[in-house]
């Protein structure tokens, strides 16, 4: 229980401490309930906290009394209320971090992999002698993207599940969490771009235009190509960075997208230490995000075409198409900080690399391109989610059509 004016968490209870009265405020499941408390003094602090813990239960365990009814009888008895008795969800675990270790290590997880790894990192920042009662409302404190907060909620879940098998609690509670939904929102920087604009962002790229005179770590120019197939494919950065020359068929004029190198987060054998961000090190090949295989043709003589001829010659077929300036796999951070410092330059609204793919896209849509087309060359899913992720491409003014009389 909160006693404060701030916004409540989800699972907990605050005191509104208003003008002539006070009240219970706490929510579920997006409905806010209140609870007007007797006049302050008339009750002692403990059975008020009794109360709203019992509130607070009841809400992990799914079984909030949504008419109040209960809650407003138990206030009513007041401090003959009878003293709660420690249930099975309210042990505390004196180190959970390395409980849940030990979960991993008895059920086959690799701790090295971010799924599991990041759950370790969360549960170790909570501190030691936690109450598996707390744990629900630990994780939805957390500031999590839906996709995380369902994973980590998962593992905590199953985890708490082995420990109901251990008999070392009777009951898990996250059983009754719910997950949360995913909504899409149209990110700024993710928005297409004007031929006019890529065009001019791409010029200034190649001839170094707003290169700092003092820079001492490589051109602009140097990730010129990169960005030429970025906007003539839309391509994923990941996908673009990871694409071999041995992909790359000049007899049948096509590149074929089968892999991303992809950023993660590792262990180093060597020191133990983590490796993360999007640099060559922390990056390694795994399949597309769809796991899928398309080809993308160019035409001869075309720009892309003669770009690939010249960034493939004299390399061996393992070998990365695009190199950064130190030979390695280019990074996209730095990527992005080339591309902001230019647009700012342009006076064009920030954009990150996503965007190339953005405007790809579009203009395929613009341009009169079937919408199964324009997914095979995306690499989507289905059609849906090619409609549902670009608002533009649902947006496109078409003239009915029409009809002889």
């Amino acid at each position: 229980m909160k006693k404060a004016k701030q916004k409540a968490a989800p699972g907990s209870v605050t005191i509104q401490e208003l003008k002539d009265t006070r009240r219970f405020k706490y929510s579920c499941q997006g409905v806010y309930y209140y609870i007007t408390l007797p006049k302050k003094g008339s009750l002692s602090p403990s059975t008020e906290n009794q109360v709203a813990k019992t509130i607070e239960l009841d809400m992990l365990q799914g079984s909030l009394d949504t008419t109040r009814k209960r809650y407003q009888q138990m206030l009513l008895i007041g401090d003959r209320l009878p003293s709660m008795t420690l249930t099975s969800t309210e042990i505390c675990i004196m180190d959970l971090g390395a409980e849940l270790r030990n979960y991993f290590a008895l059920t086959g997880r690799d701790m090295t992999k971010p799924f599991y790894l990041g759950a370790s990192q969360m549960v170790d920042r909570w501190g030691g002698n936690v109450s598996i009662a707390s744990i629900p409302q630990r994780l939805m404190q957390e500031d999590y993207r839906p996709r995380t907060f369902n994973d980590r909620k998962g593992i905590l879940k199953r985890f708490c599940d082995w420990l109901v098998d251990q008999k070392k609690i009777h009951s898990n509670p996250l059983t009754y969490v719910p997950s949360k939904k995913k909504t899409r929102s149209k990110t700024p920087a993710h928005q297409a771009m004007t031929d006019q604009e890529i065009n001019s962002i791409l010029e200034a790229i190649r001839t170094d235009r707003f290169m700092s005179k003092f820079a001492t770590r490589g051109k602009h120019s140097d990730y010129y190509p990169i960005f030429l197939f970025l906007a003539m494919t839309g391509a994923r950065p990941a996908e673009a960075i990871g694409l071999q020359v041995k992909k790359v068929d000049f007899a049948r004029r096509f590149v074929l997208v089968d892999q991303a190198l992809a950023r993660t987060i590792t262990i180093d054998p060597m020191t133990g230490k983590r490796i993360s961000g999007s640099h060559a090190k922390a990056r390694k090949y795994k399949g597309t995000k769809m796991e899928d295989r398309r080809e993308l043709t160019f035409v001869e003589g075309s720009p892309l075409e003669q770009m690939l001829v010249d960034q493939c010659k004299n390399k061996n077929g393992d070998e990365l198409v695009f190199k950064s300036p130190s030979r390695a796999s280019c990074d996209e951070k730095k990527m992005n900080k080339v591309l902001t410092a230019v647009m700012k330059e342009l006076g064009i609204q920030r954009r990150v690399l996503y965007a190339f793919r953005h405007s790809f896209v579009c203009r395929c849509m613009h341009s009169g391109m079937n919408i199964k087309m324009i997914q095979s060359l995306s690499g989507h899913r289905d059609a849906s989610v090619l409609l549902n992720t670009y608002p533009e491409v649902s947006q496109v003014q078409v003239s009915l059509p029409g009809l002889t009389l």
